[in-house]
């Protein structure tokens, strides 16, 4: 009887220490990598040079017409990823226009000048 007795408890053990070690252990499930900012920034890249031909075409201040569209895509996207940030920078007939949409401080440096530092602004 000491022998049925003493195989329950190691039993019952054995099921315990499974049972724990299900528990602690937690099945990791690999992440989906979120392509929202790559098909975003890509889609922004194919667009922005058909706005610039188009302020051109039309004759009308191409970087203003960049500004503007650059605004609208940054509505659309942050309706696609709340998260989604871009620092734009676009140089015509010698004006340049850089804008930052990341929330933090970027640096943009120009070949043959100083660095020059934006926090939610803009410089032109």
């Amino acid at each position: 009887m000491h022998h049925r007795k003493g195989q329950f408890y190691l039993f019952t053990a054995v099921i315990l220490i499974g049972l724990a070690a299900a528990l602690a252990i937690t099945v990791q499930k690999p992440k989906v990598m979120d392509r929202s900012f790559e098909l975003l920034s890509d889609n922004f890249l194919q667009e922005a040079p058909q706005v610039v031909a188009s302020a051109r075409y039309d004759d009308a201040d191409v970087l203003i017409r960049f500004r503007n569209f650059s605004d609208m895509y940054l509505d659309y996207a942050r309706s696609v990823d709340s998260q989604f940030g871009m620092v734009t920078t676009l140089q015509v007939d010698g004006r340049m226009l850089v804008v930052n949409y990341l929330g933090d401080a970027a640096q943009v440096t120009l070949e043959g000048t100083d660095v020059i530092e934006s926090r939610n602004g803009t410089l032109a």
